[in-house]
């Protein structure tokens, strides 16, 4: 069996635990700590209780491909974990809450992270889109992804929508680079 690390990354509270989770066909390991309370984290998402700290891991099994998920922390003070997280990854899907561009950039400070230490193929999920005030694709493109051209698949982490088509589409993508890079 072929086995492909996946990094799923994200600003805080995009939804990377809740698609491990949706994702994994086995119980994933889990690295969520109780939120304190304070800060700007609970003024973005004042019903969240708790924040991943360390790396989180699921596996999603397709035919003869194990693809191991691992989940980073959204917040840069837990970025320390980041680099060594990196290291062997073929492939990234990097999240965003559609509801709330403000955070975006957070989520492009951790794709030009990776892409200039460990660079892999990589999509952006967006993320929340079974929410009323998502933002459409069109609005979601003209944000600036830097750079990269990269397919931006629209989901819901949480109803399960979309994940499977994700999933697709960036093996689609890592099989290019893969080809490409022959």
């Amino acid at each position: 069996m072929a086995n492909l690390k996946i990094v799923v990354g994200g600003h805080f509270g995009a939804g990377k635990t809740t698609l491990i989770k949706g994702l994994s066909q086995v119980k994933p390991i889990l690295t969520e700590a109780k939120l304190s309370g304070f800060g700007e984290d609970k003024e973005v998402y004042p019903e969240k209780t708790t924040t991943t700290v360390g790396s989180e891991w699921g596996k999603l099994t397709i035919g003869s491909l194990a693809l191991h998920l691992f989940g980073i922390p959204g917040q840069s003070r837990f970025s320390f974990v980041w680099d060594s997280i990196g290291i062997g990854a073929k492939g990234y899907i990097f999240l965003i809450d559609s509801t709330k561009p403000n955070l975006w950039e957070d989520t492009m400070e951790q794709i030009d992270f990776f892409m200039e230490r460990h660079p892999a193929p990589f999509i952006i999920a967006a993320n929340k889109q079974d929410l009323p005030e998502a933002k459409p694709l069109e609005e979601i493109k003209y944000f600036d992804f830097g750079s990269y051209n990269v397919p931006i698949v629209l989901i819901s982490a949480l109803k399960n929508i979309n994940t499977q088509e994700l999933i697709k589409k960036l093996l689609e993508e890592v099989i290019k680079h893969e080809r490409k890079n022959k």
